[in-house]
């Protein structure tokens, strides 16, 4: 098969109804990464290993946090995001746009605030198997009252509406963790779930 017939047979952003799943090699048995549309604009994020989900994460533009659902072992954490303006503010990633605020976080009857900070810089490509996209690279920051909570870098996909986590800051130094090394549809590469 050629270059381009195999990437004309890779998943777009009109698969999130189907589910756009994520494999990597030498993960945890069973472990996947499973992308759905939710709503215009909105998707839900879900790990699942053998079968069963481990997290489940809802985001504004495939980015931007609304909830989050920690089920290793068990409901542990259950944590929703309020952005100032609403979801109508959350700009659409895009290289140059550098965005801001303050965000109120709600997890298990106790809230808190944080600045999360998002720059965007010019699109790379990133390559899951034999498909390419190319990836806008966002800076993001979360930052408390007593100083930094977290620093990664997540890549955009604008050709699937969806983020992926590509490095993060382990002990002050920039580590890329994204192994996905095979990309294809929930109903091939995983049971979708709570089926």
């Amino acid at each position: 098969m050629s270059a381009g017939a195999a990437q004309a047979s890779c998943p777009v952003a009109g698969d999130l109804s189907r589910g756009i799943a994520l494999h990597t090699s030498g993960a945890a048995p069973g472990y996947v990464d499973i992308y759905y549309g939710a709503a215009p604009g909105i998707v839900s994020f879900f790990a699942v290993e053998d079968g069963r989900v481990t997290y489940q994460e809802t985001d504004a533009h495939g980015l931007y946090i609304l909830t989050s659902l920690d089920l290793y072992d068990g409901p542990l954490n259950t944590d929703s995001y309020t952005y100032p303006g609403g979801l109508a503010e959350l700009p659409k990633p895009a290289p140059g746009v550098d965005w801001s605020a303050t965000v109120r976080r709600s997890a298990n009857g106790e809230t808190s605030t944080a600045r999360h900070s998002y720059a965007f810089a010019d699109p790379t490509a990133l390559a899951i198997g034999a498909c390419t996209y190319a990836a806008i690279p966002a800076d993001v920051r979360v930052d408390g009252d007593d100083g930094p909570i977290s620093h990664a870098i997540m890549y955009y996909l604008p050709e699937l509406e969806i983020s992926v986590l590509y490095a993060t800051d382990i002990e002050g130094e920039m580590n890329v963790i994204f192994q996905s090394d095979r990309i294809g549809y929930a109903d091939e590469l995983a049971a979708r779930p709570g089926r």
